[in-house]
């Protein structure tokens, strides 16, 4: 009887270790993407790269709609869009949420899916 005990007690833990190893991090580890409204302002500013000594490039600040917040973008960081400085923007851009982004990098990138204005500033 012990023995049955036993066996079904390995059964059981067997169980719970599949159960528990396919809701493993794979899950979590995918790139995920949503359309969301993005508006760059009309002057260029200074980025600083991570991987540089300090040195600012040519960058342009960017914000998007739900938040306050302007940051400093390479001017090529949206992929499919090309700035003109003088020109404010608002752009439908795809953000891809990077699972495994780079350590001294952004956790996103944009692609452009739509200009929705561009105006003279």
């Amino acid at each position: 009887m012990k023995h049955l005990v036993g066996l079904r007690t390995l059964i059981l833990m067997l169980g719970l270790s599949m159960l528990l190893s396919s809701c493993s991090k794979d899950d979590e580890d995918k790139d995920w993407t949503e359309t969301i409204t993005l508006f760059v302002a009309s002057n260029i500013v200074d980025y600083y790269p991570f991987e540089n000594d300090g040195t600012p490039i040519n960058g342009m600040n960017v914000r998007e709609q739900l938040s306050n917040t302007w940051i400093p973008l390479p001017l090529n960081f949206i992929e499919g869009f090309e700035f003109e400085n003088g020109y404010e923007y608002e752009l439908l851009v795809i953000k891809t949420h990077l699972a495994n982004y780079p350590v001294d990098g952004l956790k996103f990138t944009y692609k452009l899916n739509r200009l929705v204005y561009k105006e003279e500033k």
